[in-house]
């Protein structure tokens, strides 16, 4: 892969991410956001022979990575947050 095919893939991956930000952080987004991972099975236990449901989870973590909401740089954050500890916008 050249530089000019990775920089052109960067900012491909810039431009998507904040179209889901922005998709799922206004007006019914958020609730929409939520059934879409409720459906892909996002935070339950799986069964590891089932890999229809790991599938499932594993499109639903993806979109949770293009919205900002996971990432190695936001992991300490989201466990703080998710466990009562920080309170608040996550995108602070």
């Amino acid at each position: 892969m050249t530089d000019e095919t990775k920089h052109t893939l960067n900012e491909y991956e810039r431009d998507i991410r904040a179209k889901y930000h922005y998709l799922f952080s206004k007006g019914v987004g958020p609730e929409v956001l939520a059934d879409i991972l409720y459906n892909c099975n996002c935070l339950a236990l799986l069964d590891p022979d089932n890999k229809e449901k790991i599938g499932e989870h594993n499109i639903g973590i993806m979109i949770m990575a293009k919205c900002g909401i996971f990432g190695a740089d936001r992991m300490k954050d989201l466990t703080m947050r998710m466990m009562g500890l920080k309170k608040g916008n996550a995108n602070q």
